[in-house]
């Protein structure tokens, strides 16, 4: 009868991390205060990392702005000689074109008209 007794199944792992413990203190000589004073005492411990924090939060939306500006510029300047460039052709083609309709008329007026019994004016 021990065999059909089911075997207790592995310990699975979590599917999560643990939390870090936090680190007890150094300062041995500080007693625990709750006063709400204690957290005032320790600022001085944390308030230079805000500060730092907070500067380099600036400074990092600072040069994103900066960054996104210059590709807008960049952009617009793109689009501005595709522009240009897509009016220049279109001044060629109509130059072009001018041309084609001068040169069509000038020929056509210059070459002499024969009217032998073979064209379609019968």
């Amino acid at each position: 009868m021990a065999d059909l007794q089911k075997s207790t199944p592995a310990k699975r792992a979590l599917p999560f991390k643990r939390t870090a413990r936090q680190k007890p203190s150094n300062d041995a000589s500080s007693p625990v205060d709750d006063d709400g004073l204690s957290l005032f005492s320790q600022s001085k411990n944390y308030f230079p990392t805000v500060v730092e924090d907070q500067q380099r939060r600036a400074r990092e939306k600072a040069e994103k702005a900066e960054k996104a500006e210059q590709e807008r510029r960049e952009k617009l300047a793109r689009e501005k000689r595709k522009k240009e460039e897509e009016e220049e052709e279109e001044q060629e083609k109509e130059r072009s074109s001018a041309r084609k309709r001068r040169h069509l008329s000038l020929s056509g007026d210059e070459m002499p008209k024969y009217n032998d019994g073979d064209s379609d004016a019968n």
